[in-house]
Formats: structure tokens, sequence, C-alpha cells
């Protein structure tokens, strides 16, 4: 797994202002709900396969975020759609091809569905799974954040 942290750590390093709070904050979000996602995984016994197949999708699943805040300055999910953006940065700029992804419709819909207010009722139990731990596990590192109040220091080592 930490050859995706690499190659994720690199990307946000390349294109984004690591001196700018927000960015940083998004950073480590990505890198702990990865974590919680092969955490929850584990918890519900999932294949190897799958829990790295749940890491691969936390850590991607707020890319948009990072662009959101180049463009808008703030995060805020009325104005923004950072669910599909994120899949846009995944998919149209090649950022998936570093990923060795084997499910591209399961991680596509996961990413997509996470920020959005129901889940689309056209998912299959397997899709309905990996987006409900993503949504969930991103929601509890939000929370965390909020009650916390964290700020972080960019490392690259």
């Amino acid at each position: 797994m930490s050859n995706y942290i690499e190659y994720f750590t690199n990307y946000i390093i390349n294109n984004y202002d690591i001196n700018d709070d927000l960015i940083v904050l998004k950073y480590y979000h990505s890198l702990r709900v990865a974590w919680l996602m092969v955490m929850l995984s584990k918890k519900l016994n999932l294949s190897e396969e799958d829990t790295n197949l749940a890491f691969k999708i936390g850590l991607c699943h707020d890319l948009g975020r990072f662009y959101e805040v180049v463009r808008n300055g703030k995060f805020n999910n009325r104005v923004f759609d950072h669910g599909t953006y994120s899949n846009k940065i995944l998919y149209n700029d090649g950022f998936i091809n570093y990923m060795d992804i084997n499910e591209h419709l399961l991680f596509r819909k996961a990413i997509y569905c996470h920020n959005k207010k129901d889940l689309a009722d056209n998912l299959n139990n397997r899709e309905r799974l990996f987006a409900n731990m993503l949504r969930d596990v991103d929601k509890i590192d939000i929370l965390r954040i909020r009650l916390a109040n964290y700020h972080y220091e960019f490392k690259t080592d």
C-alpha cells in the first residue's frame, strides 16, 4: 500500500500548494479514510483483495476536494460536486492508471456516491457495501476533525 501512498503524495505535492492549510487537511484526511477503510474491511472479514480495494477507494475519494480548494478557496458541497470531480481526475487525467484497479465500475460508483445525499437505487449489493463503507468512514473522520479542530504539519517522509 505504501507505493499507492507515495504516488498519491507525489501527485498532491506536484499539483497543489502544500503550504495551504486546506490542502494539508485534505491530504491527511484522505490517508486516514484509507486506513479506516482497511480497519473496517478487516472487521467485516473482507478478503485481502477487497481490503486493498477499500484502501484505494479511501485514498482517492477526495481528489476533487484539492481542486476545489484551488478553484473556490473553501469546501462547499452545495457549489461543487467533489465526488464527481474526483472521478474526473481519476479517469480523465489518468490518475487511475497508477492504482491497479480491477473493478472500475465499483470504484467509480463508491467515489461518486460518497458525497451524495442518498445512494442510487441501481447499486448492486457489493457496490452498496463499498459505497456505504466509504460514506461511513468519511463521516467519522470529518466529525473527528470538526470536534478536535486539528491542524497538521505536511511531511513528505
